[in-house]
């Protein structure tokens, strides 16, 4: 919900300030340039952060660090692969959880 607020936000700043530079307003700049910065920071923040997955791999070790997602509100456990220092974050299923743990 945020992230499309901040979309339309973006989107608006960058249209109104064009709209107005079209008419002559040598500072509607100061409208475009925050639009550009929140639509690229958007853009990028999606590109950089990966969704949760589930798919196994060779290389992956387990971390020990486990943690509600706030998106999903599901228990989520990192994983890492040493030879290309990724990390991933993978749901962790209601049978998986550890005695203690409830999965939301």
């Amino acid at each position: 919900m945020l992230r499309v607020a901040l979309w339309i936000v973006g989107a608006g700043l960058v249209l109104v300030g064009v709209g107005l530079r079209l008419s002559g307003d040598p500072s509607a700049t100061g409208m475009i340039v925050p639009g550009i910065v929140i639509l690229a920071a958007l853009a990028l923040e999606r590109w950089r952060y990966r969704p949760v997955t589930g798919a196994e791999g060779s290389g992956w070790t387990k971390t020990g660090e486990r943690f509600v997602d706030p998106e999903t509100n599901h228990l989520t456990e990192v994983e890492f692969n040493p030879r290309t220092g990724e990390r991933r974050y993978v749901d962790v299923t209601a049978s998986e959880a550890a005695p203690g743990q409830s999965v939301r």
